[in-house]
C-alpha cells in the first residue's frame, strides 16, 4: 500500500508574488518615513506648496515637483493603474533620488506590475548603497522572494533578523523563505517555542506541511487544527489535518476530519484517497475499497489508486465513507 507520506505534498506556499507584495507592504511601514536627502521636514512638507519654503524658489520648486508625483503615484496606485503609479514614483528619482517613500512606492509597483525581477534589482541596488538597515533587509528579501532568488532572499532576511530578532514580520518572512527554498526542517526549527495561533494566515499550510515533510506530526497537526479553526469552511485545511492525524494513527480523529473535508468538497479525490488509508487501517477493507473506488472516478492517478483497488473485491463507489 501506498504510504500517505508518499502522496505528494506540493506548493508549500501558493501565490509567492502575492505573499511578496503583501510582506513587502509590512516590512516597509516604517521606511516611508525615511527621507534620506538630508532635509528634516516631515513627509507632510512635500505636499505643501509653501509659504516656509518661498524664500527659496529652487527648493520650492523641488518640492513642488516631488510632492506632485508622490500625489500623482499615490491616486495611481488607489484606482489599480500600476504602471502609471510606477512611472510617478520614478519621476521622483530625478528631483529627489534619495526619497525613500518613493522607492519603496515604486517596488510596490513594480511587484503589482508583476515586474519581480525588476523590482528585486531596484531594492537590491538600494539595499547596498545604504547602511545596513532591518526594514530595509526584509522588504529586499521578501521582493527576492517572489522574483524566485530564493539564497539571495533567505541571506537577506537572516541579517534583518540578526539585526532586529524582535520582528515577528521578519521571522515570518524567514520561515516562508526557508519553505520556499525547500528548507523545511529549518523551517520548523524557526518556530520552536513560538505559539501556532502567533502564525499568520499564509503560513499555516505551508509550515504544516513543512513538518509533515520533517516528520515533525504533532507540529503538523497543530498548524493544520489551527488553520481548520480560522478556515472552518474550507476543506483544505480539513484534508490536510486528516492526513497529519493519519499519519499519526489517530484515526477516529482522522476519519473526522476527512469526512468534513468531504462534506465541504464531495468530489474531493484527495480525501477519499486517504479516507480509504483510514479505512483500511481501521481494517474495513470493503469501505476502503469504495473510497479508493470514488476517489478514481473523481480525478485521483490511476497508477497510484489502480493497484490497490485491483486487490479488494469489486464494490460500487456508493456511499463510499
Amino acid at each position: 500500500m501506498t504510504h500517505p507520506l508518499t502522496h505528494p505534498l506540493t506548493h508549500p506556499l501558493t501565490h509567492p508574488l502575492k505573499l511578496a507584495l503583501k510582506l513587502l507592504l509590512t516590512a516597509c511601514a516604517g521606511l516611508t518615513a525615511c527621507v534620506t536627502s538630508g532635509v528634516d521636514e516631515p513627509e507632510d512638507e512635500l505636499f505643501i506648496q509653501g509659504s516656509s519654503l518661498a524664500d527659496d524658489a529652487a527648493s520650492l520648486r523641488r518640492y513642488d515637483a516631488v510632492g506632485s508625483a508622490l500625489g500623482a503615484g499615490a491616486l495611481a496606485e488607489a484606482s489599480g493603474r500600476w504602471e502609471a503609479a510606477r512611472l510617478a514614483y520614478h519621476a521622483v528619482a530625478t528631483h529627489d533620488p534619495a526619497n525613500m517613500r518613493a522607492v519603496m512606492a515604486r517596488t510596490r509597483a513594480l511587484l503589482a506590475s508583476g515586474k519581480t525581477a525588476h523590482a528585486a534589482d531596484l531594492l537590491t541596488a538600494v539595499d547596498a548603497s545604504n547602511e545596513p538597515d532591518p526594514q530595509l533587509l526584509a522588504a529586499t528579501g521578501s521582493v527576492l522572494l517572489a522574483a524566485g532568488s530564493h539564497v539571495r532572499a533567505l541571506e537577506h532576511l537572516s541579517r534583518a533578523r540578526q539585526l532586529q530578532p524582535s520582528s515577528r514580520n521578519t521571522h515570518h518572512q524567514l520561515v516562508a523563505a526557508l519553505i520556499l527554498a525547500g528548507h523545511h526542517e529549518a523551517a520548523v526549527e524557526q518556530l520552536a517555542g513560538s505559539a501556532t495561533a502567533d502564525l499568520p494566515d499564509h503560513l499555516l499550510l505551508p509550515v504544516g506541511r513543512s513538518a509533515m515533510i520533517a516528520e515533525r506530526l504533532e507540529a503538523a497537526e497543530a498548524s493544520f487544527a489551527e488553520a481548520a479553526r480560522r478556515r472552518p469552511a474550507d476543506a483544505e485545511p480539513w484534508t490536510e489535518l486528516g492526513r497529519a492525524r493519519l499519519l499519526r494513527r489517530n484515526l477516529p480523529a482522522a476519519r473526522d476530519a476527512l469526512l468534513t473535508a468531504l462534506g465541504l468538497e464531495p468530489n474531493s479525490a484527495e480525501a477519499f484517497v486517504l479516507l480509504g488509508h483510514v479505512r483500511w487501517l481501521a481494517g474495513d477493507a470493503v469501505r476502503a475499497g469504495r473510497c479508493w473506488q470514488t476517489a478514481l472516478l473523481n480525478g485521483a492517478p490511476p497508477a497510484t489508486i489502480g493497484p490497490l483497488v485491483e486487490l479488494l473485491p469489486a464494490q460500487t463507489p456508493s456511499h463510499a465513507p
